[in-house]
Formats: C-alpha cells, sequence, structure tokens
C-alpha cells in the first residue's frame, strides 16, 4: 500500500560520526542505514512527545564541560594541597634531625622514612602532570564537540522538517488514492451499464423486436432509446428481453426484471502501483552539510 513506501534521503556525515554509526551498526549486527533509521524514529518520537520543550545541545555540552572541569579543579587543589603539606613534613622532619642528630650520626630508620617521603613526593608530581594532561584532553574534546556540531541544531530541523513533509505527503496520497478509487468504481459502474444497455439492444436486434412490456409494471418500452438497464417508468433493474411466445398481436415481448449483476473484479483495477514513482519526487531543498573538525 501506499502508507508502506519508502522515501530515499541523504545525509552527509563527517568521518567521525560516520565510523561511531558503522562501528554501533556492526556491534548490533545491522546496516548502517537501519540504524539510522531507527535514531531518526527515536528522535521523532522524543521530539513528539517533548514538543513543548527545547533542547540547546551548545548548553548541554557546556553544563557537562563545566561540571567536568569544577571537578577537575577541586581535585587539582585537593592534590596540590596534599603535596604541599607532605613537602613540609619532609622539610620540619629534616630539619628537626640536623638540630638533634650529631653531626656523625646517622639514624638509618630516618633515612628510610626521608627516602620514602621523597619517593611519595614524586608520585604526587606525577599525578599533578596526568591531571594537567586531563585537563587539555577535555579542552580537545571540547572544542572538537563544538566544531563538530556548531549545526546540529540546524540538521534535527531539517530532518524534523522533512518529516512533517512526508508525513503530509503520506496523508494527501492516500486522500488522493481514496477519491482515486472512488472515482475509478464510479467508471466502471458507469461502463457496465452502457455495457448492459449495448448487450440488451443487441439481444433485441437479433430477435427483431423493438419494443417490450416491462415485468414489472407492464409499461411499454423502446429499447432503442434505452440509456441504462433499467425500466423509465418503474426504475426496475432489466437483465434481459425475451420474445413473446404467442403467435399473432396477442403475445407481446418482455423485459426481464431482476438484481443488477455485480461488478466483475476486473473493473477494480489496481491503483496503488507506479503512485510512488510520480509522487515522490526529490524537492529542491537539500540536506545541510555537517562541519567536523579537519
Amino acid at each position: 500500500m501506499a502508507s508502506e513506501e519508502h522515501v530515499d534521503l541523504s545525509v552527509q556525515l563527517p568521518p567521525e560520526l560516520g565510523e561511531w554509526l558503522h562501528d554501533q551498526a556492526s556491534e548490533q549486527g545491522v546496516p548502517p542505514e537501519a540504524l539510522l533509521e531507527q535514531l531518526l524514529s527515536a528522535y521523532r518520537t522524543v521530539s513528539a512527545a517533548n514538543e513543548d520543550e527545547a533542547y540547546d545541545l551548545s548548553s548541554l555540552l557546556e553544563g557537562r564541560s563545566g561540571e567536568l572541569d569544577e571537578r577537575l579543579e577541586a581535585q587539582r587543589e585537593e592534590y596540590t594541597e596534599l603535596l604541599q603539606d607532605v613537602r613540609e613534613r619532609v622539610i620540619q622532619v629534616k630539619h628537626e634531625t640536623d638540630e638533634k642528630a650529631p653531626a656523625d650520626h646517622s639514624h638509618e630508620e630516618l633515612v628510610a622514612r626521608l627516602d620514602e617521603l621523597s619517593a611519595t613526593v614524586e608520585q604526587f608530581d606525577g599525578v599533578r602532570a596526568e591531571l594537567d594532561e586531563l585537563d587539555d584532553a577535555v579542552a580537545e574534546l571540547s572544542a572538537e564537540l563544538d566544531a563538530g556540531f556548531d549545526n546540529y541544531e540546524t540538521i534535527l530541523r531539517y530532518l524534523s522538517d522533512t518529516t512533517d513533509d512526508l508525513d503530509t505527503k503520506l496523508t494527501t496520497l492516500a486522500r488522493l488514492t481514496v477519491d482515486l478509487r472512488e472515482e475509478v468504481l464510479r467508471l466502471a459502474a458507469a461502463e457496465a451499464r452502457r455495457s448492459s444497455v449495448d448487450t440488451l439492444r443487441l439481444a433485441a436486434n437479433r430477435e427483431g423486436i423493438e419494443r417490450a412490456k416491462c415485468e414489472e409494471c407492464s409499461s411499454t418500452v423502446r429499447i432503442a432509446l434505452l440509456t441504462e438497464p433499467a425500466c423509465p417508468h418503474c426504475a426496475s433493474s432489466i437483465t434481459d428481453v425475451r420474445a413473446s411466445d404467442s403467435f399473432g398481436p396477442f403475445g407481446s415481448n418482455r423485459l426481464l426484471t431482476g438484481d443488477a449483476p455485480a461488478l466483475p473484479e476486473s473493473a477494480e483495477p489496481d491503483i496503488d502501483e507506479g503512485l510512488d514513482e510520480t509522487f515522490f519526487e526529490d524537492d529542491d531543498r537539500s540536506a545541510p552539510d555537517i562541519e567536523g573538525r579537519e
């Protein structure tokens, strides 16, 4: 049926988004086109359920990025304070040891403790470096997201408009299909009536009959003037013409009446085929490009 027809659309994706789509499709064992169709259907469902709510992708990204920055900053401050405290303790212990111990005194346990504290300080330095690298990575990722989805809202708006346009076309097509089917049935019925009249005239001509009485109302009807397979006096359906069984002027020809024959199945052609080729044509609107990082 027309409501099950599909429309081919083309959307250009950046390399990163295209690779992600193919990876996800491979993991789920479905074609990329099917996965994209599922994503669009999900977006359409969410959009229909939340028509009064507007989503700003840039605001969402800024909020998540700000939250991550705050967590990184708090973590950095905590490690910095802890590192400073360890350093101060190392210096304090060293000064106390220098003041209390003789010049030639050696305390192996204290030296080992100092070495351990020094190693701890180096570990904290490494953690701090890792935090700096993580901060740089977050900044780079945020920049990539901003560059890769500058026109994200434009793309969603285009997809939404395209979906609405397809819904309108399908509704129009369904209405036209119903109207066309009714017109075809009307024309088929008219053709069937015309064919029935031609059949009656042919049968009457073969029998040499010009006039006959209606079986229902006994009115005389001139067969050559019939335009419908029905009595012009009582509107009863005429099914056949029969010559008089009697000889001489006492007999009369008859028009047999009854229910009109049903339309043959061949009179109801399939009008669904071929409509998609003439109806679903590309419009002048083109899909927006998705800008990604170079």
